[in-house]
């Protein structure tokens, strides 16, 4: 995943790790013990910032993770449209606590030379 630049789905990922013969109708089944192992090797790789938990999507509900450099530029994309709406509310202590939170952020992502001004 380090080298992709898309975000990927649990079900994928494991797909794509086991890669599981397709059964008589071309569909791909992924066992619920294998998906549980990797959704908790993931959720371990979250806690040293190499992999991102993007939560779950709208489209399909599945959850997406992503590499550091997606995640990172993703994460700080989000909460600068979280703060842009907060102005418009006039919600100024949450702006100074998530602008807090966002200032390594922000410093990770230019030792990584991640733009996080490009839409």
């Amino acid at each position: 995943m380090e080298a992709s630049a898309e975000t990927v789905d649990t079900f994928t990922l494991t797909a794509r790790a086991l890669r599981p013969e397709p059964n008589a109708d071309g569909v791909t089944i992924v066992a619920e013990s294998p998906l549980s192992s990797v959704r908790r090797a993931l959720g371990k790789l979250t806690d040293t910032k190499r992999i991102f938990d993007l939560a779950r999507g709208w489209q399909d509900g599945r959850r997406r993770w992503a590499s550091e450099r997606v995640g990172l530029r993703y994460l700080i994309r989000t909460m600068q449209m979280e703060n842009q709406m907060d102005a418009g509310a006039g919600r100024k202590s949450a702006i100074l606590r998530r602008a807090e939170e966002m200032m390594p952020m922000i410093a990770g992502a230019h030792e990584l030379a991640i733009n996080i001004d490009a839409a």
